[in-house]
């Protein structure tokens, strides 16, 4: 794998300031865009689209009734109708900060990289975090800083105060590159 930052113009994404940085995985080079409010839109709405996805392979799987599939999606679009899916709502939270981090960090990057590919869907990044560690280290350094901007905006707690709660995560999560790294 090799990183490139020299690759993409900076007035190539929308409100991107610097060139966005290239990966060679698996035979091609990819783009990471900057978190534009285009990516931060698609981010929203690839957390319906997940669930939505975990409601079908329950039901596909049979471990909830039609009927219970049927409720559930309906509970799912009152969600949506409540916004809860858009920054600092509680799906976005559950994502961003809660049980589902994993899938929403997956998902962010992927919201970035579908900026230059159109292609490329959620599957192939979390291949690329499983085959290329390197990947999850930018990924992580690029999203976490702007991540928790967000996060302070849309629950107002001051920054500082994120920080110095997350700072145990931060440390587990450092931990974990650097072994993926080694």
């Amino acid at each position: 794998m090799r990183v490139d930052e020299s690759q993409t113009p900076p007035g190539d994404a929308l409100g991107a300031a610097g060139a966005a940085p290239t990966v060679e995985w698996n035979g091609k080079t990819y783009t990471l865009g900057h978190p534009t409010q285009r990516a931060k839109d698609r981010y929203c709405e690839s957390l319906v689209d997940a669930e939505a996805a975990a409601l079908k392979a329950l039901a596909d799987r049979r471990l909830i009734t039609p009927a219970k599939y049927d409720e559930r999606l309906e509970s799912l679009g009152a969600r949506i109708d409540r916004l809860e899916h858009r920054t600092g709502g509680p799906l976005w939270l559950e994502y961003a900060a809660g049980s589902k981090v994993q899938t929403g960090l997956e998902l962010f990057v992927w919201s970035l990289f579908r900026e230059h590919h159109d292609d490329v869907t959620p599957a192939d990044v979390r291949a690329m975090f499983a085959g290329c560690p390197a990947l999850v280290k930018l990924a992580v350094r690029r999203v976490l800083p702007g991540f928790f901007d967000d996060l302070a905006a849309a629950t107002g707690v001051p920054r500082s105060e994120i920080d110095q709660a997350t700072a145990p995560v931060m440390e587990q999560l450092e931990a974990l590159l650097g072994r993926l790294g080694g």
